[in-house]
């Protein structure tokens, strides 16, 4: 619930004004005057009854009006105040129900004056609201409302409240939308009530422009940057999301963990030299760890880019932390892609000498290759033998023993 204990009700002594300022009979003549009049002993008992009020004795000053209500039954205006002051009497004693209840008693006389009975239908809505009778509290300030040109914000609030308590949040944006637009300087969780509404109406639209307008407001408020950047991925508005991921990026508003999604943005995008970069940069600054899982990030980044000695820095790093055999035949495959036929020979025999890996015939076969482009064609002859063992590098391994095999015949026919 957002509202709090009304604060707004009339006090009881501003009521006991009102009643002093009613006329007595004898002394109001005309018909016009005569029109909010109290009987003369029903001021006298109301005055008693002020003066308990006045000491705190509530529960007596309740008593007294309950026998007044019977004794005025026949005068319509008289019951109307009695009822009234019932309602503050209630209200005193935390009994907010009873007070909504002699409140909307007293209105439905028709007998109050045109501005108490304005009065009375914004302290009757803040009750029944305050007491969670939503429906209610709606319907007394709808009257309200129209009587009321310029309603003060604190009253399109309460409506609100009312319905984001009923889980109407479309009903509640327009109330949100008003009290802000009528306050000199809304305070920030106005801002984010109607947030929170546009969010639970699904006005994801709705939502995006709000935070674009709250994060110029509070720009170093980095729960608004990270909510326009989920609104943004759930319209399917990456570009965007994107762009004010790097902005709060340059604020200086990313954690670690905030970094490393900003990367895998870029990837996910189709930027992988800016995620390789991006990811080197922090690691080097110590922002991210250097780790197993940011040190792929990295080497798949930089081979997205195409960047093989970048990617080739990072895989050595990697294997320094993780001597993994699939991080060994990744770098020699690059490696071998580059031509470095000897800088591959450890890295492959340390795969092949690994258990477990399961692409082992096809690290025999690129052993074997840089063992030959190395000048060293009887280990080689070795390698392809092993890769032979092995389905998918089989064909591959006996084009080179047959190669090998042909060239020492050659070698031998030449001698």
């Amino acid at each position: 619930m957002i509202t709090m204990k009304p604060a707004l009700l009339l006090h009881l002594k501003t009521l006991c004004l009102l009643i002093t300022f009613v006329c007595m009979a004898p002394v109001c003549l005309s018909a016009e005057k005569n029109e909010y009049v109290l009987q003369e002993s029903s001021y006298r008992k109301l005055n008693d009854i002020r003066e308990d009020i006045d000491k705190g004795n509530l529960r007596e000053a309740l008593g007294k009006l309950e026998k007044l209500l019977v004794d005025v039954k026949d005068q319509k205006y008289d019951t109307a105040v009695v009822l009234q002051t019932m309602g503050y009497v209630h209200y005193e004693l935390n009994d907010a129900e009873r007070a909504v209840a002699a409140f909307i008693k007293s209105v439905e006389t028709g007998e109050l004056p045109p501005d108490v009975t304005h009065e009375l239908h914004l302290n009757i809505a803040q009750l029944a609201i305050y007491s969670d009778k939503f429906q209610t509290g709606l319907e007394y300030l709808g009257k309200w409302f129209e009587k009321e040109k310029n309603p003060k914000p604190e009253a399109l609030l309460l409506a609100a409240s009312a319905y984001i308590e009923m889980e109407k949040y479309r009903d509640a944006v327009p109330y949100l939308k008003r009290a802000i637009q009528s306050s000199d300087t809304p305070p920030r969780n106005w801002y984010e009530l109607l947030l929170g509404a546009h969010l639970q109406a699904g006005q994801l639209n709705d939502a995006a422009v709000l935070l674009e307008d709250m994060i110029v407001r509070y720009p170093k408020e980095k729960e608004y940057w990270m909510q326009l950047i989920a609104v943004y991925q759930q319209l399917d508005k990456n570009r965007k999301a994107l762009a004010v991921s790097e902005l709060a990026y340059k604020k200086g508003l990313f954690n670690s963990e905030e970094i490393i999604n900003l990367a895998k943005n870029y990837l996910w995008l189709e930027m992988p030299y800016k995620a390789g970069k991006l990811l080197v940069d922090e690691l080097q600054r110590g922002r991210i760890d250097n780790n197993m899982e940011n040190l792929k990030l990295i080497t798949n980044s930089w081979l997205s880019a195409q960047e093989y000695d970048r990617a080739i820095e990072a895989l050595e790093e990697l294997i320094r932390i993780d001597n993994d055999p699939e991080h060994r035949f990744r770098l020699a495959q690059l490696l071998v892609d580059k031509g470095q036929w000897q800088a591959a020979v450890p890295h492959l025999e340390a795969v092949v000498r690994s258990t477990g890996f399961d692409q082992i015939g096809e690290a025999w076969l690129l052993l074997g290759i840089s063992q030959y482009e190395s000048d060293n064609r009887k280990d080689s002859l070795v390698s392809f033998n092993k890769a032979l063992a092995h389905k998918r590098s089989q064909e591959q391994a006996r084009w080179w023993v047959e190669l090998i095999k042909e060239e020492m015949s050659e070698e031998g026919t030449e001698s």
